[in-house]
């Protein structure tokens, strides 16, 4: 876990840095990322303005999609070697961790996160982050998630190495 203080090393840098070697289902795809577009057009066509808007991380594939015109985009990750890995060129990020947000409350029209869950201990964590975001966001704005999910029923240990053997 990204949070988790016993871990004795922190894993993100090295994976940032083999992003291009990352695929599905732990990398968005094209669907994945249309979906979140769509939502952000449906935020737009309410309140007919560019959003104000966080990526939660440095999600490539999110941080560059296709904004509306005049969008405010910040991408905010808690490790400077992941966002200098991975942030686009001319993509604005800020070092931060997502439980305490470096945004006046009410600021942003539209929250999105990758994954953003599978990296927080749970309860506290996603407890946590969810108070920073519904301080963050103003009122009608929308929090875009996509999650990861085991899948059922779960495949046995076993014939999960015995994949990865062959």
């Amino acid at each position: 876990m990204r949070d988790d203080p016993s871990l004795a090393s922190d894993h993100w840098p090295r994976h940032a840095r083999q992003w291009a070697l990352v695929g599905p289902p732990l990398r968005p795809t094209p669907a994945d990322v249309a979906i979140v577009h769509g939502e952000v057009a449906a935020w737009r066509a309410v309140h007919a303005r560019a959003p104000r808007a966080a990526v939660l991380g440095v999600t490539p594939e999110l941080v560059t999609m296709a904004w509306p015109a005049g969008a405010a985009v910040v991408a905010i990750e808690r490790s400077a070697p992941v966002i200098a890995a991975l942030r686009p060129t001319g993509a604005v990020a800020v070092q931060a961790d997502w439980r305490a947000l470096p945004i006046a409350a009410g600021a942003l029209d539209v929250v999105v996160g990758d994954g953003v869950l599978s990296t927080l201990v749970f309860p506290a964590g996603y407890r946590a982050l969810a108070a920073e975001v519904a301080r963050a966001l103003a009122p009608g704005g929308r929090l875009i998630v996509r999650l990861f999910a085991a899948p059922e029923p779960a495949e046995p240990l076993a014939a999960v190495a015995a994949a990865l053997a062959a």
